[in-house]
């Protein structure tokens, strides 16, 4: 059984104090954006390279984003681009090195990167982009 809580704003106004796994900081300037697909950390801004099977089968670039200075998904909103925190329930995946992931938000399929083919409410009430 899957559980996954959707904390869009809620998530992104977190305390700083709020412990985290990953530092929410830029490793790669020229790096890909979330929800970017990836193979490798390094190929991503904040290096981190993450599989989430209830985003899609292949890894994709995000960072840990329900704690710490620099976590917020909406702090690289602009030029088109509007990205939402997927927080996990603490035992949905265990084994997981990241427990928050930022996903990109999307009115249609055409709106999400390459290997996405799907734009759906994940539970929360905003559209993500998703692989089915």
């Amino acid at each position: 059984m899957l559980i996954l809580i959707i904390a869009a704003c809620a998530a992104d106004s977190q305390s700083a104090s709020t412990p985290c796994e990953i530092e929410a900081r830029i490793l790669y300037p020229d790096g890909l954006l979330h929800s970017q697909p990836c193979v490798s950390d390094d190929e991503c801004l904040y290096g981190v390279c993450h599989s989430s099977p209830a985003i899609a089968s292949f890894a994709f670039c995000t960072k840990e984003c329900a704690c710490g200075p620099n976590s917020p998904c909406n702090d690289e909103n602009g030029g088109g681009w509007e990205f939402v925190c997927q927080q996990y329930d603490g035992g949905a995946w265990p084994g997981e090195s990241v427990t928050s992931v930022c996903t990109q938000v999307c009115n249609t399929v055409a709106d999400c990167p390459v290997l996405y083919n799907a734009c759906e409410r994940l539970t929360g009430s905003r559209k993500v982009c998703l692989q089915r």
